[in-house]
């Protein structure tokens, strides 16, 4: 299962014990899943969502809280965009209090007498998305206006999460492309298991990168060395060895001998031992020598 369905799964399995809780919630479930309707028996809360599991949830939470409240459940086929099955439920607003479902002009000021964490499980429960964190990371909630969007993004800043918001294709969103953001976040709302997940996963990521980029770094420090050995060789190769003193004659003969060695193997190679500043002094003597000699020919 990838890791938003596992999310969801996990997230649709808590049910709050406390009623403060169960309350905040319902109200991001029906605030952010919700739509206010008119019929001609009168005014209702409509919420439509794809899956049965988050429609049973909030059936449950309304019997606890709502208990004399009634509610028609039905199954609906869409079209277009956003087609598919999808399951119904309808509240009339006789018994709801719309203010304790966030339905306020102060969106801050409701927050701040709410459990801010029950509330955002339930927005994302109804309108969140998590990536696949093995092409990136992001988690992203549409928010319904953009001053709800600037209070949440107020609220979670106060949690240590930093989101930013977006305006697109009509709708408001608030969103984050940073892992320990989206952990954090999963943490917050009670993804427990996704959060352990997701820290896994990330703890094996930065392994393979650091061990990707140290490769990548050996690999091309070996390759500058085989590149500068196949230059030397190839102007030692046009030098006179007997005119050399011993010790330009002795690293030019090891440098041939030992192509892929490296500057401090060569100086332990040599009698006695050379330090590898001193080595590459040498080399660089006999290539300037090589230099030489190929002016002088011409």
């Amino acid at each position: 299962m990838d890791l938003k369905g596992r999310v969801r799964q996990e997230l649709y399995a808590l049910f709050p014990e406390d009623e403060r809780s169960q309350r905040s919630e319902l109200a991001g479930i029906l605030r952010f899943g919700g739509v206010l309707l008119h019929s001609g028996k009168g005014d209702y809360l409509s919420f439509t969502h794809k899956d049965l599991a988050l429609v049973k949830k909030t059936i449950g939470l309304k019997k606890y809280l709502f208990s004399g409240l009634q509610h028609q459940l039905s199954l609906v086929e869409r079209t277009g965009i956003q087609e598919g099955r999808f399951f119904q439920v309808d509240f009339p607003l006789a018994g709801f209090s719309l203010p304790s479902l966030g339905f306020v002009e102060r969106f801050d000021e409701w927050l701040c007498f709410h459990d801010s964490a029950s509330f955002f499980r339930g927005a994302f429960e109804a309108k969140g998305y998590v990536g696949n964190p093995h092409r990136g990371y992001q988690l992203e909630l549409t928010v319904p206006m953009e001053s709800m969007a600037k209070a949440m993004v107020s609220s979670l800043a106060k949690e240590g999460l930093s989101f930013r918001i977006r305006f697109h294709g009509g709708d408001w969103s608030i969103y984050t492309k940073n892992a320990s953001i989206v952990s954090g976040f999963l943490q917050l709302v009670g993804a427990s298991g996704s959060y352990l997940d997701l820290e896994k996963l990330m703890v094996e990521k930065s392994t393979f990168n650091n061990i990707t980029r140290w490769v990548n770094c050996e690999t091309g420090n070996l390759q500058k060395t085989v590149d500068t050995s196949l230059r030397q060789r190839k102007k030692i190769a046009r030098i006179n060895l007997d005119s050399l003193s011993p010790r330009l004659r002795e690293v030019a003969a090891l440098r041939l001998q030992y192509p892929h060695a490296s500057l401090r193997e060569i100086g332990l190679l040599c009698n006695p031992e050379l330090s590898k500043a001193e080595v590459h002094r040498n080399l660089r003597h006999l290539e300037k020598i090589a230099d030489q000699q190929g002016v002088d020919r011409e």
